[in-house]
């Protein structure tokens, strides 16, 4: 009897089905990683409620994941994109792949801005992908995936659980953050990200934690939660916040709290983490004049909101979208994880069996609930 592989296939919003397909044939520059750990994303819960734009149903979801090598092609080298080219690996090695391929290339966005291939308008993203034909297994809630060609290759660092591993995805969405609030990288002249700058986050799930975590290790000198929820401004005070402020404080108390422990000045750089549009509407309130705004919580539509462009005209401020990241950020988040102090452990509040991905799907998102991770079958 040929081996098979289960995995769990989103036909459409609200439905998961249970589904059995053919183990797949690792081609010589291919590889087969067993799934160890699968994070849920909020873009996968978005697409379970069906306000995640244009999905091609069927799909088995799930690009937040880490996994064991399974099998491994001769000429794997040839095919997969590997920052550490020193590295060999062998069936039972500990990997991550990033959640999609290298760009096309040839795409307007790729041909203009080669540097940001997180925007190319063809490549290929694993939980994203119709579900149709071999090798079947390109998401995360499924016993395999298969590493395509072009793919981005990660070794886990040792000691490092699935759990924490599987985590590296929306640990390199913090770093960018970090990133993009670095330019233009001149802090010497009161511009751009730098060693004892004030930051603000508002929203503190666990994108918003690992962000505060991040500017924590980048060198921030004051971090400033922002969020609705005591237990969750709890958490921030783990993860680097040096003041935490209840979201249901009118704006104008929020300021005078943001001043009367900054020295008198707004917040240098602000992250809107929550998804709300009302919240970056106040992440613009929340910024100094010359301060940095950073859009980091709209993966998904969450309708418009009115702002007075004058506030933006005279705050002279910069505002900035963080869409993906590049896939080489895996290597410094994966580095971070292994080094930082914070107890990222933590993020992981719900683990599910996957007999029970349904359940954890509804889990996510709770407003007590912080990463939902599932555990594939042994």
């Amino acid at each position: 009897m040929s081996k098979t592989g289960k995995a769990w296939v989103m036909a459409g919003p609200g439905q998961l089905e249970l589904q059995e397909f053919p183990y797949p044939k690792c081609e010589d520059d291919g590889i087969i990683i067993k799934v160890e750990a699968c994070g849920i994303c909020g873009t996968d819960k978005h697409m379970w409620n069906g306000n995640a734009g244009m999905v091609d149903f069927p799909i088995i979801p799930g690009h937040e994941f880490a996994g064991v090598i399974e099998e491994i092609g001769p000429d794997y080298k040839k095919s997969m994109l590997m920052v550490d080219e020193t590295l060999d690996l062998k069936v039972g090695d500990r990997v991550i792949l990033g959640p999609g391929t290298k760009g096309c290339g040839k795409c307007p966005t790729c041909l203009k801005y080669p540097d940001k291939p997180l925007l190319c308008q063809n490549r290929f993203r694993y939980g994203h992908s119709k579900v149709g034909e071999p090798p079947y297994f390109l998401g995360g809630y499924s016993q395999y995936i298969y590493a395509l060609p072009d793919s981005w290759l990660f070794k886990v660092p040792d000691g490092m659980s699935p759990e924490l591993a599987a985590m590296a995805e929306p640990t390199c969405i913090a770093l960018r953050v970090v990133e993009r609030a670095m330019e233009p990288g001149t802090p010497s002249t009161g511009h751009g990200f730098g060693i004892g700058k004030t930051v603000a986050v508002i929203g503190a799930g666990p994108i918003g934690l690992l962000i505060m975590a991040a500017f924590k290790h980048a060198g921030a000198g004051k971090i400033i939660a922002i969020d609705m929820l005591p237990k969750k401004l709890e958490m921030a005070q783990e993860f680097g916040a040096d003041l935490c402020i209840n979201a249901k404080l009118s704006v104008e108390e929020r300021q005078r709290i943001i001043m009367d422990n900054n020295e008198g000045e707004l917040a240098d750089v602000v992250v809107e983490a929550a998804g709300a549009p009302i919240a970056f509407k106040q992440a613009i309130d929340f910024v100094r004049r010359g301060g940095i705004v950073i859009e980091a919580g709209h993966f998904t539509d969450g309708g418009d909101i009115p702002i007075n462009p004058y506030t933006i005209c005279n705050k002279d401020c910069d505002i900035r979208g963080v869409w993906a990241n590049h896939p080489v950020t895996f290597r410094d988040a994966l580095n971070f994880m292994d080094r930082t102090t914070v107890p990222l452990e933590k993020l992981s509040t719900h683990i599910f069996g996957m007999n029970d991905v349904p359940e954890a799907m509804k889990t996510a998102g709770g407003p007590d609930v912080g990463k939902v991770i599932i555990k594939p079958w042994e």
